[in-house]
């Protein structure tokens, strides 16, 4: 396994992880997990919405989501975390930083 983060000037990160090697057996692939504990001012008032499709929705209870239930805003946002006036967008991979990923086929779990 490798994790790395990349920081940018305008506030921007990028948590990159990768699984080298077959799984156990003949077909499996391994697929790293990450756990990230995004506190942007403190632990209290952080909330995480999803794009679907219209607007941004609360996740207000603890819940998982497929790869097939993200849908994108603009293209590239499938959730967002927030606190007051301060927030991020996540961007799963989906090919797109031409670095040689096939994309995250992510499963993300909330709580």
């Amino acid at each position: 396994y490798e994790q790395h983060y990349q920081f940018f000037t305008d506030g921007r990160f990028r948590v990159v992880t990768g699984a080298y090697g077959r799984g156990c057996g003949s077909n499996a692939l391994y697929r790293p997990v990450v756990r990230i504990d995004i506190a942007l001012n403190g632990q209290e008032n952080d909330s995480l919405s999803y794009w679907d499709g219209s607007t941004w929705a609360s996740v207000d209870t603890e819940r998982w989501f497929l790869p097939t239930d993200l849908q994108y805003f603009s293209g590239l946002y499938a959730l967002t975390v927030r606190d007051g006036g301060l927030g991020y967008f996540i961007e799963p991979s989906q090919g797109q930083f031409a670095d040689g990923g096939r994309g995250d086929n992510p499963f993300v779990y909330v709580t």
